[in-house]
């Protein structure tokens, strides 16, 4: 049809470790940009509308602001700040040159929250949670 993703299991791959290996075998295994293409719209559809539909995934659905959170030191502790509406448009810039690429910034989501916050706050709490959501997804 028109219009539609074609998400299936082409071939078996051997996928990096970390989020999203179930949704790999989904994806199409060619490595040009009609597939990266067709790749990233799997990994939009079956990976970052359900974790930003998620109930707990507001912090994680912006970027970080340090001023208007009261948190001035964070980006001296994260270098590198992802959050899933800047995945989300670096799929529609193409900015990813692989899906593996997008699939590890959704894991430094999660990295980057469970580095900030202690373990007893309930960012890097949550952060687990999307973090094992976003796995069996």
């Amino acid at each position: 049809m028109r219009g539609e993703v074609e998400c299936e299991e082409e071939e078996e791959v051997d996928v990096e470790s970390g989020g999203g290996d179930s949704l790999a075998m989904l994806l199409p295994q060619k490595d040009d940009k009609k597939h990266l293409s067709s790749q990233l719209q799997c990994v939009k559809i079956y990976l970052l509308e359900p974790l930003s539909r998620h109930p707990k995934s507001t912090p994680f659905r912006k970027p970080v602001d340090p001023l208007a959170l009261g948190i001035p030191d964070y980006p001296k502790i994260i270098t590198k700040p992802m959050d899933l509406g800047t995945v989300r448009e670096k799929i529609r810039t193409r900015k990813y040159v692989h899906y593996r690429d997008c699939l590890k910034d959704v894991d430094l989501i999660w990295k980057n929250a469970k580095t900030f916050n202690p373990q007893d706050h309930f960012v890097h709490q949550i952060a687990i949670e999307l973090e094992e959501f976003s796995k069996v997804l």
